[in-house]
């Protein structure tokens, strides 16, 4: 398994900007270490595996949005594994993760297709029932002239409205009024009929986390998630101080394998399953 830490925000030539924007489906995004997680995929036989060291930010921002839908429609993640802010200090403060994964087959990435093209489907359908009793809540349209909603039951539009709203629902929500119900997320069903800009030319018209949602709910395996509070060591411009870690047991300067322990990062991980 190749371990690699590729450079984070790196300005391109112009030259170079040319011949990502051919080579590369994101070739025209502003993160460089994006770039990277693209030639792996580009470079690896099926079932290949990576670790690669990345910026935090490419698990939790918005603007990285874009390369998690490609992770995870192109590769099984198999571990995510969070670093201290201090583990490249002096040099960065950049807070970092280690991201382990294997690259999917054909086969797998067909699946992933037709699953996200069947919830596509559901999304564009519900999209439009949501937005014609948004209109009719505002007045602005009348039920019975709208083909999509204007047979449907209480009962029907409150699961309409349900399920638009599957991330959003607190526990007394059901005691509402589905009038009352779209009052309180008028904003947020907004949004969610919303298509992301920025993703629909590789995943299409639709609110990308919603309908990913419901494709890796049918798609649904394990990922071992952990975070290390200490990686053996602390560096200054002084030095450097011994720490302890989290990350992997030595005995006389050999890391330790396969002896029953299971107290680091390490240990839980050797029972991780590859395909």
């Amino acid at each position: 398994m190749p371990l690699t830490n590729p450079p984070f925000s790196v300005e391109l030539d112009n030259d170079t900007k040319k011949t990502v924007i051919k080579d590369f489906m994101f070739g025209d995004k502003k993160n460089s270490e994006n770039l990277f997680i693209e030639r792996w995929y580009q470079l690896l036989r099926e079932n290949g595996r990576f670790a690669a060291v990345l910026p935090e930010s490419v698990f939790d921002t918005t603007e990285n949005k874009y390369i998690r839908l490609f992770l995870f429609k192109y590769f099984k993640i198999k571990a995510v594994v969070s670093l201290p802010q201090v583990t490249f200090e002096p040099y960065t403060s950049t807070k970092t993760s280690i991201l382990f994964a294997q690259k999917k087959t054909k086969a797998e990435v067909n699946l992933w297709n037709e699953i996200w093209a069947e919830v596509s489907k559901e999304y564009a359908t519900l999209k439009t029932r949501v937005e014609n009793l948004m209109a009719v809540h505002c007045g602005k349209k009348k039920k019975s002239a709208l083909p999509s909603i204007k047979n449907l039951t209480v009962d029907e539009e409150r699961d309409i409205l349900n399920k638009m709203l599957k991330n959003h629902l607190i526990y007394n929500d059901d005691t509402l009024s589905n009038d009352d119900l779209i009052t309180k997320y008028f904003d947020d069903l907004t949004d969610l009929c919303k298509y992301d800009k920025d993703t629909q030319d590789i995943f299409g018209f639709v609110n990308t986390w919603w309908v990913f949602g419901e494709v890796s709910a049918k798609l649904n395996y394990d990922i071992f998630m952990a975070e290390a509070d200490n990686v053996g060591y602390k560096r200054t411009k002084r030095g450097e101080k011994p720490m302890p870690n989290d990350l992997y047991r030595t005995k006389d300067n050999e890391i330790c394998i396969d002896d029953g322990i299971e107290t680091t990062i390490l240990d839980l991980m050797r029972k991780i399953s590859w395909e």
